[in-house]
């Protein structure tokens, strides 16, 4: 049965959970259960298709289609549904960590402005060299200048096309910032990784019940 497999993968997902901070969240397992009633009919459609003597076999074989359509739908409305939630949850955090001092110096309106004026004067890699070797206060600049730069037209490659770049790598910010966030809140960073992990279950399980349904 579609929904003893479903089983398994909410196991395999449970399991790998049980390291989280506050453990597995106590709702979370019925909420993944959730998912087995679309299974169940799913299946029982399919059965009732299959014996329908007055279907061709392209009839039924459509039918079985819709049926899957209607519910991989299903499914995804209940994706949505629960990563809504979390979503919110993460939002909230991740705006309460940029609250939060990015570094040990403030730079002021003037310094962030020059060294935005700097920074579009540069190539793109020429700025990452000068990341790499700036310090926490220095590093903060950039990262605020780049910010309030954007993505500016670079020349780029042997045939010297534009093409849209950031001053600074947006991924490379981030991870500087969760970095320091670490370091400096290591519990609220736990908490948020912890809500990122329990989202990827929702839509890992998600996934296994579509394709369940193939």
């Amino acid at each position: 049965m579609l929904t003893e497999d479903l089983a398994l993968h909410q196991t395999l997902h449970l399991d790998a959970l049980k390291n989280l901070g506050g453990g597995v969240p106590e709702g979370l397992p019925g909420q993944l259960q959730e998912l087995a009633p679309v299974l169940t009919a799913f299946e029982a459609a399919r059965a009732t298709i299959e014996k329908d003597a007055n279907l061709t076999a392209l009839g039924k074989q459509t039918a079985i289609a819709d049926a899957r359509t209607k519910a991989a739908a299903s499914i995804d409305t209940w994706k949505t549904t629960r990563t809504a939630g979390i979503d919110a949850q993460i939002d909230q955090q991740q705006r309460a960590l940029a609250k939060a001092d990015p570094g040990s110096v403030q730079p002021t309106e003037f310094a962030i402005h020059f060294m935005a004026a700097i920074l579009s004067k540069n190539d793109p890699l020429e700025n990452e060299v000068l990341y790499s070797d700036a310090t926490e206060g220095e590093r903060v600049t950039m990262e605020l200048a780049s910010e309030m730069i954007g993505r500016t037209p670079k020349r780029r490659g042997p045939s010297n096309e534009l093409a849209w770049e950031h001053a600074l790598s947006p991924d490379r910010i981030a991870a500087a910032r969760v970095a320091r966030q670490a370091e400096k809140n290591p519990t609220a960073v736990s908490a948020l990784a912890d809500a990122r992990r329990i989202r990827n279950v929702y839509v890992a399980m998600s996934s296994a019940a579509v394709e369940l349904l193939k």
